[in-house]
């Protein structure tokens, strides 16, 4: 067990070191920071958790704005990649929410705009969207 743990730190300061600024800066980023606050969080033990965790929310706060419109549909237009970040949103307000984590307001009613977004667009009740997203579909916003 002690070798997962250390192989989790291990990448967890090298996804911290190369986080995708400047090369696919949109989910790629989001999906790293995620990744930073779920080991920030969970794997306290490391000396860098908290910085691990600060960047990762700081990043995921920060990019539901920039990546996401005021009508609430992702950047790219796409529907796959509209999904993937509502998973990353998902699983961010999951571990922030039972790790007593506050999130902005604003990145609660992003992630309900995005669900909204595709109830609306493929026809599905908020259930049915919420479970084609994610496997955090038990928590809804």
């Amino acid at each position: 067990m002690m070798k997962v743990v250390s192989a989790i730190g291990i990448h967890a300061a090298h996804v911290r070191r190369y986080l995708s600024y400047y090369f696919s800066p949109n989910t790629h980023l989001t999906g790293e920071a995620l990744g930073l606050f779920y080991a920030g969080t969970l794997f306290t033990e490391f000396i860098d958790a908290p910085r691990w965790r600060e960047l990762g929310a700081s990043i995921l706060v920060a990019e539901s704005r920039r990546q996401v419109s005021s009508d609430g549909v992702h950047f790219e237009q796409s529907t796959c990649y509209h999904r993937y970040t509502i998973d990353i949103y998902l699983h961010f307000l999951l571990l922030a929410s039972s790790n007593g984590v506050s999130v902005p307001r604003h990145v609660i009613d992003c992630v309900r705009q995005m669900v909204e977004f595709l109830v609306a667009e493929k026809g599905l009740s908020r259930d049915e969207a919420y479970a084609l997203c994610s496997l955090a579909a038990l928590y809804a916003v």
